[in-house]
Order: C-alpha cells, then structure tokens, then sequence
C-alpha cells in the first residue's frame, strides 16, 4: 500500500511539472528555438547606455558561458509563458477556447528570477526581456485601461491606473495542461511526501 503510494508519487508529484513542460517544449520546432536563441544572444551582446541595465547583463554573462546564458533565458521565457494558466474564456462563434492572462509584472519576475537572485534586478531584466522578445508570436503584451478593468465579486480589483498584461499566444498542448492539473489532486497521503 504504501509502495503504491511512493509510486504514484514520484510519477504524478508536483516536482515532475518541469519534466512536462520541457516535453512541451521539445514540440517546438528547432528553426524556432534556433531564433530564440540567436534573439538572446542579441539580447546579451548589444550595447546599453543604462549603466544599469549594462550591469545586470554583465552580471548574467560573468556567471554563464553565451550558448548555457542564451539557453536559460530561452528556456526561462518559454516555461513562464506556458504555465500561465488558462483562466479567460474566449468565445469566437460557437467554440471557447481558453486563454491565461497575467499581469507583466509577475511574469517579468518569474524569467528574470532564472538569472538574478535579487527581485528588483529580476522584474527589470525580465521586462527588458520580454520587450526584446515580443514579436516572435510566443506572447501577446496588451495595456489594459482601468475603466475596463472587470470586475470580481468583492468589488474592483486593486490595481490603480493602467496596466499592462502578458497572454500567451503560442500552441500549447491540453494534455499538458492535464498532467499540470493531475498533480494538484494526488490522492490522501498514507505516509509523508518525498522532499522535493
């Protein structure tokens, strides 16, 4: 029984969730990877004025060599955008399909997080990424006013003036999306998870 346990664990465990979304991305064509790639190298090499920005870059290249740097911004910037759940019902004629939304703020963090241990260095490296990477079609960045904001049951959401929001664009599988969902409901635990 509780071999049962331990099996069922170490195959559907929340700890498996990047094993599947690098499956996901293996889907991905290399032609497109290979763009990616080529876009963060431009990303890393390109002369900044900001002596902030230069410093943050700097800091990335110091700590990795060009091919693993380019390689973890890449995988970064995808894994971010394919876990951004789909929440929003889209109707287009009869068929809804499901789209996730999240403010840029937390996805900026997120990407930038895989290359800086500070927060602030994160958030502004991945907003400076996510612009550098905006129309290879892998996201959407949309502004939304406050006016048309929607609103949820206990009143406005608090978030003051305009801002702006990440959708993901890009194919993902469903069954991905149902491997992510079957590790949020394992079964009554019979003895302690394994540390992870």
């Amino acid at each position: 029984m509780f071999d049962t346990q331990l099996i069922t664990e170490a195959v559907m465990g929340k700890h498996n969730i990047t094993d599947f979304v690098a499956e996901e991305i293996s889907t991905i064509s290399k032609a497109d990877i290979q763009l990616a790639l080529d876009r963060a190298k431009v990303f890393l090499t390109k002369t900044r004025d900001n002596l902030e920005q230069k410093a943050r870059v700097e800091e990335i290249v110091l700590l990795y060599p060009m091919d693993e740097a380019c390689q973890l911004i890449v995988n970064a910037l995808l894994e971010t955008i394919i876990l951004i759940k789909p929440s929003i019902g889209i109707r287009r004629g009869k068929e809804v399909t499901f789209a996730g939304v999240a403010p840029i703020q937390a996805i900026a963090t997120q990407i930038g997080l895989h290359l800086h241990k500070d927060q602030i260095d994160a958030v502004e490296t991945g907003i400076e990424l996510l612009s550098n990477f905006e129309d290879l079609g892998i996201y959407e960045v949309r502004v939304v006013a406050e006016e048309d904001r929607a609103q949820n049951k206990g009143g406005h959401i608090e978030v003051h003036g305009d801002s702006a929001v990440i959708i993901p664009t890009m194919e993902v599988s469903a069954r991905l999306y149902h491997k992510i969902n079957m590790t949020q409901y394992l079964p009554p635990m019979l003895v302690k998870p394994l540390q992870y």
